[in-house]
């Protein structure tokens, strides 16, 4: 993998590990750190994970685990402070602190079949969306659950205000 600055046009990174396939990327909006995700083969069955990695200054920073069941465009979910990465793995709902290789919480009631993962409400909410019509929010603060509940609907989508102050549900 590489990453170029845009501005000169060099190079600013490149990974010395193989990667081989990366399902996705995302840069922290504060531009220090950007993780990248790649399938792995668990040894214990066969179903593919993903592990996102995290980079930052030019070298590898950490990894940690994620689940293929995730659809890609929602593996992991950053706080706009970018100080929170939130994914799913082994039926549980991770919040990492990066810059202090932490995990803040652990929720492990949520949603099973997860659409979404939104960190919003001035990164103090986390939200899940569920295939099975639920919506899950949680305080960051406490860990504790603020709402679940039902949609109800087939056809829905989760649309999170680029301030993260407010979140729609929209379904058909």
């Amino acid at each position: 993998m590489y990453l170029w600055n845009t501005k000169t046009g060099s190079e600013a990174y490149s990974s010395e590990e193989p990667l081989g396939k990366i399902e996705s990327v995302a840069f922290y909006p504060n531009g220090k750190y950007f993780v990248s995700s790649t399938p792995t083969e668990d040894e214990d069955d066969d179903d593919e994970d993903m592990e996102p990695f995290v980079h930052g200054n030019g070298e590898f920073y950490g990894y940690t685990h994620i689940s293929v069941t995730v659809e890609y465009d929602s593996l992991f979910e950053l706080s706009s402070n970018s100080k929170l990465l939130a994914y799913r793995f082994s039926g549980r709902i991770l919040v990492l602190n990066v810059e202090m290789r932490e995990f803040v919480h652990t929720f492990t009631d949520h949603p099973s079949n997860l659409l979404k993962l939104s960190i919003f409400d001035d990164k103090r909410c986390l939200n899940a969306l569920q295939s099975m019509d639920s919506v899950f929010l949680w305080d960051l603060a406490t860990g504790s659950v603020v709402h679940k509940g039902g949609i109800a609907k087939k056809k829905r989508q989760v649309y999170v205000s680029p301030s993260k102050a407010s979140i729609l549900l929209h379904w058909i």
